[in-house]
C-alpha cells in the first residue's frame, strides 16, 4: 500500500488496488478500484481481483503503460484457474502447496502453470503496452520468475516441471483429479506454455527490485552495531526446512564463545511440511523449536532472546507475526516440557506462545520480503 499511495501522485487513469484484508491504508483515488484478498489462502475476492485485472486490460486506451506494483503474497491475492477447475479446487490446491514443504519457487512453478496471469501472462495480455514492474521480494535471489509468480516476468519453467513438483511431494493423490488432469495435458503438450525469456513482449518489460531481505538484514545489523551488539553472523539467503535450520542455529549458539552481547541475524524463509489442523505458522513453530533445543543443550554461558517474525507483519494464518521467546520461559513455572512437544508434533504454536506471552503482534508493517531471526545472546 506504501507504494501505491506514492503512485497517487501520477496520473492514473484506470487502476487496481489488491491488498490483504485488514492492510488497506487510508486511499481515496477516483481512478482507483481498492480489493482486499485473501493470503496465505486465496478466497471468493482473489478470484474478484484476477476478473478485475482482465477486465482492466480490456479496457479501451490509449495509455502511456501499465505500471505494476508487486509484492510477496500476490499469489494469493490474485487467484484464477484453468477451465473446468472450479475455485474451491483452486483453494485447495494452494492449500496442498503451501503445506507440503515445497520452497516458494516450486509452489509458484505449479501456480503459474494453473493460472491465466501467472507466469508473465498479465504482461501478455498488455502487450504491445510498456509494462513497469516494481517489486517487493519476498523470495531468495530476488527471482523476478517467482515473485508473485511471476505476473509480468518471462517464465522458464513447463508444465513437466510443475507435474515433477506435484510428484515429488505426493501431491498426485490429493489434488483435485481436474488440476492434475489439466497439468498432465499441459505436459503432453496439449495446452499452450506460459511465455519464455526470448517471448518478444518482454522487450518492452521493465522490472526494478525496490526492496528485499537483504536491505531489512543490513539495517537490523546497524541497528545492532549501534547498540554496542556484537556481529556473529548474518545471511540473507536463508532458507530450508525449519527444524533443520533450528538445530543448526542452536548448534552455532551453543558453539559460540566470543563476547557478549552477540547476535545472530538471519533473513530468508524456511519450509515447514504441515500434518495437521494446529494454529500457528512457521515463525512460530521455529521458534518453539529453537527453544526446545536450547533447553535440551543448555548452556549456562549465556542467556538468549530470539524473535522470528515474518516482516509483513502475519505469520501463517494468524494475527501474529511470529513470537519472541528467551532463556527465561524454561524456569517458568508455566513451562511444560510435554506440551512444548506436543505443539510441535501438532503444528499447534500459537495457543502455547500466546499462554506465555510470547507472541509478537506488529499489525500490518506495509511490506513484505520474507522472515527475519535475530537471536540474541547475553
Amino acid at each position: 500500500m506504501t507504494a501505491v499511495t506514492a503512485a497517487e501522485n501520477i496520473n492514473i487513469q484506470k487502476g487496481l488496488c489488491i491488498t490483504k484484508k485488514g492492510h488497506l491504508l487510508p486511499f481515496n483515488h477516483p481512478s482507483i478500484t481498492l480489493i482486499e484478498a485473501g493470503h496465505p489462502e486465496p478466497d471468493t475476492n482473489s478470484f474478484r481481483a484476477a476478473v478485475a485485472i482482465h477486465e482492466l486490460l480490456a479496457a479501451p486506451g490509449p495509455y502511456d503503460g501499465l505500471l505494476v506494483l508487486i509484492s510477496g503474497g500476490a499469489s494469493s491475492l490474485i487467484a484464477d484457474g484453468p477451465p473446468g477447475c472450479t475455485a474451491e479446487e483452486i483453494i485447495l490446491t494452494n492449500r496442498l502447496l503451501v503445506n507440503c514443504g515445497a520452497s516458494i519457487r516450486e509452489i509458484n512453478t505449479v501456480r503459474k502453470h494453473l493460472s491465466r496471469l501467472k507466469g508473465g501472462q498479465l504482461a501478455l495480455e498488455a502487450w504491445p503496452v510498456p509494462v513497469l514492474s516494481l517489486l517487493l521480494s519476498d523470495v531468495p535471489g530476488d527471482d523476478i520468475q517467482t515473485i508473485g509468480s511471476g505476473l509480468t516476468a518471462p517464465d522458464d519453467s513447463q508444465f513437466t516441471d510443475a507435474l515433477a513438483i506435484v510428484g515429488l511431494y505426493g501431491l498426485d493423490k490429493k489434488l483435485p483429479a481436474t488440476v492434475l488432469q489439466y497439468l498432465q495435458s499441459g505436459a503432453a503438450g496439449k495446452i499452450p506454455e506460459t511465455p519464455g525469456s526470448r517471448h518478444p513482449l518482454f522487450k518492452n518489460v521493465q522490472h526494478h527490485i525496490i526492496g528485499n531481505n537483504r536491505l531489512a538484514v543490513e539495517t537490523a545489523t546497524a541497528l545492532a552495531k549501534a547498540n554496542n551488539i556484537h556481529i556473529i553472523h548474518t545471511r540473507s539467503n536463508w532458507q530450508g526446512d525449519c527444524n533443520t535450520v533450528s538445530k543448526k542455529l542452536a548448534a552455532e549458539m551453543n558453539a559460540y564463545k566470543g563476547p557478549l552481547p552477540a547476535c545472530f541475524i538471519y533473513g530468508g524463509e524456511t519450509t515447514l511440511a504441515v500434518n495437521g489442523n494446529g494454529k500457528g505458522g512457521r515463525n512460530q513453530h521455529m521458534a518453539l523449536r529453537l527453544l526446545q533445543e536450547l533447553h535440551h543443550k543448555k548452556n549456562d554461558r549465556f542467556r538468549f532472546a530470539i524473535l522470528c517474525a515474518g516482516t509483513d507483519g502475519t505469520d501463517g494464518p494468524t494475527d501474529a507475526a511470529g513470537a519472541i521467546i528467551h532463556s527465561g520461559l524454561t524456569t517458568a513455572p508455566a513451562f511444560n516440557e510435554a506440551e512444548l512437544e506436543t505443539a510441535l508434533q501438532t503444528f499447534d504454536a500459537y495457543p502455547l506462545l500466546e499462554k506465555w506471552n510470547a507472541l509478537l503482534k506488529t499489525g500490518p508493517t506495509q511490506t513484505n520480503v520474507m522472515d527475519i531471526l535475530i537471536a540474541v545472546m547475553y
